[in-house]
């Protein structure tokens, strides 16, 4: 937790307020349910009242399909979100969500495949650092028990967390696929049909999560810690597969380079970098990030210094 939820919002002073006019809703009498949004772009504050009756309920796909929609923030007065409330919202990335939040519905996320975080608030400021792990606990738990907002950042938190993680970790990375589209009321689309690529997608979604629990290794106990690393270090083989498909501590890395720089320090400090795919981690850096370039140049230089002749002949 750092700075607070009014100097968040000065330093986003580009996010739009939500009027009346761009969401249908309803008014009962636990306060007013926003029904339907209305093709909402960018990032976007949603009031905590409208016409003096408080906003407590997102309804059953509200938000459906707003695939402009980046980044949302929900007031603090906002209770409860329904079921498959935000179905295809692909372009949404991060969610503002009150530390006083009660009830999740069912596949609320469906299909929001770049949601990876949710930053937990109150009046007393923001759970920022827990923001990637939170989206997980949402997204791929649904709310998991022990792991509600209110708990968010304390160390049973964080063991609730840990322990759903390694269970994770463990599971086939094939559960969950749907080789067919399925029918009925969830409006469900697109569901991938490559068993190869959706596996892929869920160990690259287990890789990064275990980069931000080590990111963030508060009340990280040692059993937990050695496990995580054990992860990284069995898909670490580059080149194993054509695809990759073994190489995902190795690769995700290539996909962010603009915002893991940590990660990359984890990977180095864990040995995990070698010589025959530290090249490729400073050409995924060229033209995108100078700082992490000068670092993996450096680390390359000082920890994989090349042998010489004489030196491979002897060896």
């Amino acid at each position: 937790m750092n700075l607070s939820v009014e100097e968040y919002k000065k330093r986003h002073a580009d996010w739009n307020l939500v009027d009346a006019g761009q969401v249908n809703y309803r008014i009962g009498i636990k306060g007013i349910t926003i029904t339907e949004a209305k093709r909402l772009k960018g990032n976007v504050i949603l009031p905590d009242c409208i016409k003096e009756e408080k906003v407590t309920t997102i309804g059953k796909k509200a938000f459906f399909g707003e695939e402009q929609l980046r980044v949302l923030y929900l007031p603090q007065s906002v209770r409860k979100i329904e079921d498959w409330a935000f179905v295809h919202c692909s372009g949404l990335q991060e969610l503002w969500i009150p530390r006083s939040f009660e009830e999740l519905g069912k596949d609320v996320f469906l299909h929001t495949d770049h949601l990876n975080r949710i930053v937990v608030y109150d009046e007393t400021g923001i759970y920022e650092e827990e923001a990637v792990l939170t989206a997980a606990t949402f997204t791929l738990w649904q709310n998991a028990e022990g792991l509600q907002l209110g708990a968010v950042g304390s160390k049973g938190w964080y063991e609730a967390f840990d322990q759903r993680l390694l269970r994770y970790l463990e599971e086939p990375d094939d559960q969950g696929f749907v080789p067919f589209l399925a029918g009925g009321e969830e409006d469900y689309e697109g569901v991938e049909t490559d068993v190869e690529y959706y596996k892929g997608c869920r160990r690259r979604q287990k890789v990064r999560l275990v980069y931000e629990r080590l990111r963030h290794s508060c009340y990280l106990e040692t059993e937990g810690k050695k496990a995580l690393v054990d992860y990284l270090q069995q898909h670490n083989r580059v080149g194993e597969k054509a695809d990759g498909s073994m190489a995902e501590t190795f690769f995700l890395l290539t996909e962010l380079v603009d915002e893991a720089f940590e990660y990359y320090q984890i990977y180095t400090d864990l040995g995990l970098a070698t010589r025959e795919n530290i090249e490729f981690l400073v050409q995924a850096a060229q033209g995108n990030c100078a700082e992490l370039k000068a670092y993996l140049l450096r680390y390359q230089q000082q920890a994989l210094p090349e042998r010489d002749a004489w030196q491979q002949f002897t060896l």
